[in-house]
């Protein structure tokens, strides 16, 4: 196990977008070989660090969220976690439907779920996306 990146970011529409840049260029500059595009990765880190920014920690810049990266052996595991009180991790799938695709609100998890492997901690404010790596 390597350790790439871990580092918190304010909860900040004006910073988000160099935030999410910081979280890819580290994942980048790492010897992750992985199974999906550039374009894709930074899409899903793109998404979920908005939804905890947006969802968790309601935009307010004095929350942040904590951003963990992780190179395994067979895969890349990036956790990220906000200061909010979660969310029912059992309705994901509501969340995630293909309905929800096109919608110009609610497509992130959809979006998310077509790229990671993806899992909740029990109270809903953290989750880890997981993507398979080229061996």
């Amino acid at each position: 196990m390597s350790l790439i990146l871990s580092e918190q970011y304010h909860s900040d529409k004006n910073t988000k977008k160099s935030s999410v840049d910081s979280v890819f260029d580290a994942i980048m500059l790492s010897d992750a070989s992985l199974g999906i595009g550039e374009d894709e990765l930074y899409l899903v880190i793109d998404e979920a660090m908005t939804n905890a920014m947006e969802h968790g920690n309601r935009w307010d810049p004095s929350l942040t969220i904590t951003v963990s990266a992780e190179l395994q052996k067979d895969f890349l595991s990036i956790t990220i976690e906000d200061r909010g009180e979660g969310f029912n991790s059992q309705d994901v799938n509501i969340f995630s439907s293909i309905d929800n695709k096109l919608k110009r609100r609610g497509r992130g998890l959809y979006i998310i779920k077509q790229f990671a492997l993806t899992r909740w901690n029990d109270s809903g404010n953290s989750i880890t996306l997981e993507f398979r790596t080229r061996n």
